[in-house]
Parts: structure tokens; C-alpha cells; sequence
């Protein structure tokens, strides 16, 4: 099962340190919404994460979503696809941030929308690893599909957080 308080804690802690990433295009973002569904869809939470702009509410709701979907719906077509950064397209607004873990024969999926995309992919990746459905070998090999470079700095940022405050 979820702990909905712990992945709220921890998406929101992911939130602040996103805001002191040297490559933030926009430090001022504070939030929007995680998409998580974890075990073959036995568990599936759409959670309103920190703080954001009322009027993009539905938009972030939204695109969480479709990220996580559109992601899906194109590994059940290719096994090879683990990133929604495959097929972004900005023309529809299918942007990066999801990814698709796949652990014990189960499938998982995080997706965030809210901050820049590359730093949504951030939090998905790096939230990911924190729930152990991932190593890090395996989130570097998701970096290299978006070519996000800021993967190294912010997983610093996260452990150095995590051990100071006794996560």
C-alpha cells in the first residue's frame, strides 16, 4: 500500500530542492500534481502536491495523467519505452515527466506535472528510487533519453536532504 503522507513528504521535499537546481528555467514553481500506479494498476493516486496557481489546477490534473498514459499506452506497443520523453510532442502539449518502472514482473508508473518538464522527470525518476523500483543505473538510463543533465545534482541534493533530516 501507499503511504500517501510519505510520498506527499517526500514529492514536496523533491518540489524544494527542484527550486535550487542550477538549470531551473523556473525556481518560482512550488507545485502541481503526481500521478503514481503502482503493481499492474492495484494502486492508482492522483495527488494535488505543494502550492500552484489555481486557474492551472485542471491543467497540471491533466497532464499528470496523460502523461502517465500516453506512456503506457506506448510501451504496451514497444517494451523498450520507459520515458514519456519518447513521444513528446509540444504541439499537442505531450511533454516529458512520467516514467514506467517495471519490477517484479509489475509495472509502475510516476508522473508529474506542475514544474518544467525535465524537473517533473526529475521528481518522477528520483521519487522512483526512493520507493525502490529503480537504481540508479536505471534512472541514468532515462536521463539519457531527455538528455537531463540536472539528474546528478538534484539525487546529490535529495540524499544529502534525506540524511539530514532522518528520512
Amino acid at each position: 500500500m501507499i503511504d500517501i503522507d510519505e510520498i506527499i513528504k517526500i514529492t514536496t521535499l523533491l518540489i524544494e530542492i527542484s527550486k535550487k537546481i542550477s538549470a531551473n528555467p523556473t525556481p518560482e514553481k512550488s507545485g502541481g500534481y503526481l500521478t503514481i500506479v503502482l503493481n499492474n494498476f492495484e494502486e492508482v493516486k492522483v495527488l494535488p502536491i505543494g502550492t500552484y496557481p489555481k486557474e492551472k489546477e485542471e491543467k497540471y490534473f491533466r497532464l499528470s495523467q496523460e502523461k502517465a498514459h500516453r506512456l503506457y499506452a506506448h510501451w504496451l506497443r514497444d517494451k523498450t519505452a520507459i520515458s514519456s520523453f519518447q513521444t513528446r510532442d509540444e504541439s499537442k502539449m505531450q511533454l516529458g515527466g512520467a516514467v514506467l518502472f517495471e519490477k517484479d514482473s509489475k509495472i509502475n508508473l510516476i508522473s508529474f506535472s506542475g514544474l518544467h518538464e525535465k524537473l517533473d522527470e526529475l521528481i518522477s525518476v528520483i521519487l522512483g528510487i526512493y520507493l525502490n523500483l529503480a537504481d540508479k543505473e536505471f534512472a541514468e538510463e532515462i536521463i539519457k533519453i531527455s538528455d537531463n543533465y540536472s539528474f546528478k545534482e538534484m539525487l546529490e541534493k535529495f540524499n544529502i536532504e534525506l540524511k539530514n533530516n532522518n528520512y
